[in-house]
């Protein structure tokens, strides 16, 4: 809602038509089109040392002057310890026409593990050309923790504890990010139906 509510005025002064939305972004564009998928390293967390994470992050950014965009996205991503999904409020800069910085804040509402999930999800962002850039995505997680005793009364008492997590990586927008999302999904579900079969 807070996208649409600064989002809205600069529409209404700047009035854009199909011509001027973009898949590949430049700051000639009135809106564009998310697309990212991407992949990287990512630190902390649940479990010590480093993994590999993969994502989408798809969403809109309207132009509200000539040299920023506000919007949103729908971020998910994939490592060792989660899937986590949910929104994210976003703001680009264009440096030129073709170069920009961006940053986003946004929350996790679905997480696979119950035990796992990210409170905070944040993102800092280069994007050198329109469809690639470079990204520091920053999230802070909480884990639940069950002690249990193996002694009369038995039972198990849980507690929660924060980590704070760090994943860098490229990031892929416009058509390429459109083929590698297409490429992760399809992936996904073929684990899936692998996983279904097992289990049956």
């Amino acid at each position: 809602m807070a996208v649409v509510a600064f989002a809205a005025p600069a529409m209404a002064q700047q009035p854009f038509t199909a011509a001027d939305v973009c898949l590949k972004g430049t700051a000639g564009c009135s809106a564009i089109i998310l697309t990212n998928a991407g992949i990287g390293g990512i630190v902390g967390g649940v479990s010590s040392g480093s993994a590999i994470r993969v994502l989408a992050d798809w969403g809109v950014l309207v132009k509200v002057s000539r040299r920023a965009s506000i919007g949103g996205s729908w971020l998910a991503s994939l490592d060792r310890d989660a899937f986590l999904t949910g929104p994210m409020i976003r703001y680009r800069r264009w440096l030129n026409d073709s170069a920009s910085v961006e940053a986003a804040i946004g929350t996790s509402l679905y997480h696979a593990r119950q035990d796992t999930y990210a409170t905070i999800l944040g993102m800092a962002k280069w994007n050198p050309s329109p469809v690639v850039g470079i990204a520091l995505r920053p999230e802070l997680r909480t884990t639940t923790d069950y002690h249990c005793l193996d002694v009369p009364p038995f039972g198990c008492t849980p507690s929660s504890r924060k980590a704070f997590a760090m994943a860098a990586g490229v990031e892929f927008s416009g058509t390429p990010g459109l083929v590698l999302s297409g490429i992760g999904a399809a992936a996904l579900g073929v684990l899936a139906l692998i996983f279904a079969n097992i289990s049956d």
